[in-house]
């Protein structure tokens, strides 16, 4: 097997690419007047385009600024190993355009057809990259996911890809939930130890019978990227998630979140079927 070759200038530019993001809202937070921060904020109950296009952009304190930076660098960080570990940066480069574009004025539009409707009257007014970032956790996870379908198979992919989200779902709601939900932990940990389990059976069966040698270490370099990329989506969920997410304004920042992850994962899958040779799914 040969080994492969870096291309600086590539790796230079993807860098410098990725590096725009944090500068820009950055420099914008420092440097632009109020007046103009307040024209790209996004108002429920008074829509502009620049305010739907450009809201990820502005952020409501230092505090709030800092927050998404670090967040960006650690979620965009990790998809792009992922991506350059499976040759797929042209893919991540298209995708990553496409969320900073698309992913803004549709998690503020949807946001504001749903309180719309079940909350007329509700007004808030929309600050930051945190759907943004959300929406590069949710690439991130459709990374991973191709990353197992093409070292094993699209069942693995499933099955370990499932109890991930289960697992972050489980630890996001250990730290927000009421005692009540203790209960629906204990079922939903219970589970995952269940599929875990098969999960395991399966790649053992998989590894007996084909190349013993060569899957074990495949196995184990995908337990530790599982490790690494649960990691990073619990933290990131936890970050995402303040302590009350029903508590005033707040929740119209979870929905956006939760938006723009899925519409991470919806921007990923689609353009990893339409934008390369093959698809994962």
């Amino acid at each position: 097997m040969t080994e492969r070759r870096v291309d600086w200038m590539i790796l230079g530019l993807d860098v410098a690419g990725l590096l725009v993001v944090p500068v820009v809202v950055s420099l914008l937070h420092f440097t632009a007047t109020e007046s103009f921060l307040a024209s790209l904020t996004h108002y429920a109950d008074a829509t502009t385009l620049q305010g739907l296009f450009g809201h990820w952009a502005v952020h409501h304190s230092t505090a709030h600024l800092v927050g998404n930076v670090m967040g960006y660098g650690l979620v965009a960080g990790a998809a792009y190993g992922l991506a350059w570990l499976v040759k797929e940066r042209w893919w991540f480069r298209l995708s990553g355009l496409t969320i900073l574009v698309v992913v803004p004025p549709s998690t503020a539009l949807a946001s504001d057809l749903v309180f719309g409707w079940l909350l007329p009257g509700f007004s808030y007014a929309a600050r930051g990259a945190s759907a943004v970032v959300a929406a590069m956790l949710g690439l991130l996870y459709v990374l991973f996911l191709g990353f197992l379908q093409r070292e094993f198979d699209r069942r693995v992919a499933i099955s370990v890809g499932g109890n991930v989200l289960i697992g972050t779902l489980v630890g996001l709601l250990w730290v927000v939930g009421d005692p009540p939900w203790t209960t629906v932990i204990g079922i939903l940990g219970a589970g995952v130890a269940v599929l875990l389990f098969d999960v395991g059976s399966r790649i053992r069966s998989d590894q007996e019978r084909q190349r013993p040698a060569g899957r074990i270490h495949r196995v184990e370099a995908s337990l530790l990227l599982t490790t690494a990329v649960f990691t990073v989506l619990l933290a990131s969920a936890i970050a995402l998630v303040p302590a009350n997410p029903f508590a005033g304004p707040a929740i119209s920042n979870v929905y956006a979140h939760a938006t723009g992850f899925g519409m991470g994962i919806t921007v990923g899958g689609w353009g990893h079927r339409y934008w390369t040779a093959r698809s994962w799914f």
